[in-house]
């Protein structure tokens, strides 16, 4: 019912423009063990089908098959699109963070056939500290990258938010523009190749144009690195992920926690690309050791500053490739 309702309505949009990207919100059909198991093991056949598996490899695996449905059919209705991405299919911001983490879960080896590309959806103040914290928000994304490099995936179309209004919010609600714009260069420097702005409040209404701005901002500065981001690697970084510690950190330690550096390695030439961000705190400089690059000085400030670095006869070169970048049309509440 769903597959052929939406390649009805999309049929529609075809006959007047072509399609490039299709984004599934999903959140219909079948849902995670945490909001369902109790009526799942009321039902006979749902117990006797799923035998011996515990639920979240049951339930992955019903839920892929479901939705492979939708996806084939899309599929075959747009088959000149860039992308295809449903709403989630992702390596778990959350995995290993505690030990509830799969109730609310698919598995994305169950699920990576679904999307054309992975896609997670970490937003600010929504079930973690913010830019900085305990429970970080890039933290929680660099989780999800390694679950999809594990898997072969290098690349990403993210749901993203950098707060919104309403009750029940912790305060600040919503993030100040700045520290928006440094998040999103490391995640671009991360593999994302675009995204999905999300607001999920109806006012002020300022507070949406000016996500969508820096959104805008960041991959407008990044259509200039496409070719660099997509011949490139992310560079493991020498420590593990603090949760996930079966898979790498993708960062690389400055000796102050609120100092994240990201850097990728262009697969064919000796050249990087580095992120320098300062989540909390003033701009300051701080040193990282790169591999085969050495050891260099960057510049992490709040809006995020890329580098491009380089072998030259005296050692290591770094140039900023956006040393004028600010974030547009909003002051810090």
């Amino acid at each position: 019912m769903i597959a052929d309702y939406e390649a009805d309505m999309l049929a529609e949009v075809l006959q007047r423009a072509p399609i490039a990207v299709l984004t599934n919100g999903g959140e219909y059909g079948l849902s995670v063990e945490g909001h369902h198991e109790k009526v799942w093991e009321r039902d006979p056949k749902v117990t006797a089908a799923k035998g011996d598996s515990d639920w979240y490899d049951y339930i992955s695996r019903q839920k892929a098959r479901q939705e492979m449905i939708v996806t084939r059919r899309l599929r075959a209705l747009v088959p000149e699109r860039k992308l295809y991405i449903y709403y989630f299919t992702d390596g778990s911001a959350h995995r290993m963070r505690y030990s509830g983490w799969k109730r609310w879960e698919w598995d994305y080896r169950d699920m990576q056939p679904v999307s054309d590309m992975p896609n997670s959806s970490v937003y600010f103040r929504h079930y973690n500290d913010g830019w900085s914290g305990k429970y970080d928000m890039l933290t929680m994304a660099l989780n999800c990258v390694g679950g999809h490099r594990a898997l072969g995936e290098d690349l990403s179309y993210n749901w993203l938010s950098p707060g919104w209004p309403g009750e029940g919010r912790p305060e600040p609600a919503v993030s100040d523009a700045e520290h928006y714009e440094g998040y999103l260069k490391c995640n671009y420097t991360a593999g994302m190749i675009g995204g999905v702005a999300g607001y999920f409040a109806y006012d002020p209404v300022e507070d949406w144009v000016w996500q969508l701005m820096v959104l805008g901002r960041v991959h407008a500065a990044f259509s200039h690195l496409d070719d660099f981001l997509r011949g490139s690697e992310l560079l493991p970084g020498p420590g593990m992920h603090v949760w996930s510690t079966d898979q790498p950190a993708y960062e690389f330690p400055t000796g102050d926690a609120d100092c994240r550096v990201l850097c990728r390695k262009h697969r064919e030439r000796d050249e990087w690309l580095l992120c320098a961000w300062a989540a909390a705190g003033e701009d300051r400089e701080v040193q990282v050791e790169i591999p085969e690059l050495g050891r260099v000085t960057v510049q992490a400030t709040a809006v995020g500053r890329l580098y491009r670095g380089r072998l030259e006869e005296g050692g290591a070169v770094v140039e900023s490739v956006d040393q004028d970048a600010g974030a547009p049309g909003r002051q810090p509440r």
